[in-house]
């Protein structure tokens, strides 16, 4: 038997007892290990915080969580002149209209909703329930009833009665405030024919606005 040795790999032969036909075995490998790789040249003392310090942004860059690294970039060159539809020229604070106007809470309600926005309302919600129901052809309400019925809507959400059935708030446990305001069955057949628009005519309007439901009284809520 002879060994041989090169670095880490080691040959084994094993020869034959002099016999000259016989084939020799075949030799086994002995898998090398690995060793270590090289040092780079350089300084060996890095300090325990230097992997820490290279993980984290610098103060001008912000990780989001997906991994993508924003970086902050200062505006080049000067700002110039600001378009004029970015200048708010208009004082702070209610306008002169509602300074003069408003003393009271229906007042101030009536600055944002006023009397034609009513008076559409009105005309509409009658519209319907005459189209609706021709036993109903002479059913009506007035401005002050449709006042009513949205003071009541205020005061449901003021109580946080979004999960109460509305029509629990005519019983004992919510007061007269309800009752004394207006019936539950007239309550009922407000919300059920309210209307914003007369339905006679929306097929027209809906192929050019679909917003038509409800936007000559937008319109007039945003003018407002």
């Amino acid at each position: 038997m002879v060994v041989s040795g090169l670095s880490d790999v080691y040959w084994v032969c094993c020869a034959s007892d002099g016999s000259s036909d016989s084939d020799p075995e075949p030799p086994w490998k002995v898998r090398p290990s690995h060793p270590d790789p090289p040092l780079e040249d350089g300084p060996t003392d890095v300090p325990a915080h230097a992997e820490v310090c290279a993980t984290e942004p610098s103060p001008a860059q912000e990780i989001g969580k997906d991994g993508t690294v924003w970086t902050v970039m200062e505006p080049c060159g000067g700002t110039g002149r600001w378009q004029i539809q970015n200048i708010l020229t208009e004082s702070a604070g209610p306008t002169q209209h509602t300074r003069h106007n408003i003393t009271d809470k229906l007042t101030a309600f009536m600055c944002l909703c006023d009397s034609v926005m009513l008076e559409e309302i009105r005309d509409c919600t009658i519209a319907e329930a005459r189209r609706d129901n021709g036993d109903r052809a002479t059913w009506d309400v007035s401005i002050m009833e449709l006042k009513a019925f949205i003071a009541l809507l205020y005061v449901r959400g003021a109580y946080c009665g979004k999960n109460i059935e509305m029509e629990s708030f005519w019983s004992k446990q919510w007061g007269n405030a309800f009752n004394a305001t207006l019936s539950r069955n007239r309550f009922r057949d407000i919300m059920r024919y309210l209307r914003f628009d007369k339905k006679e005519t929306r097929r027209c309007r809906l192929t050019t606005d679909k917003f038509t439901h409800v936007r000559k009284v937008w319109d007039r809520f945003v003018d407002n």
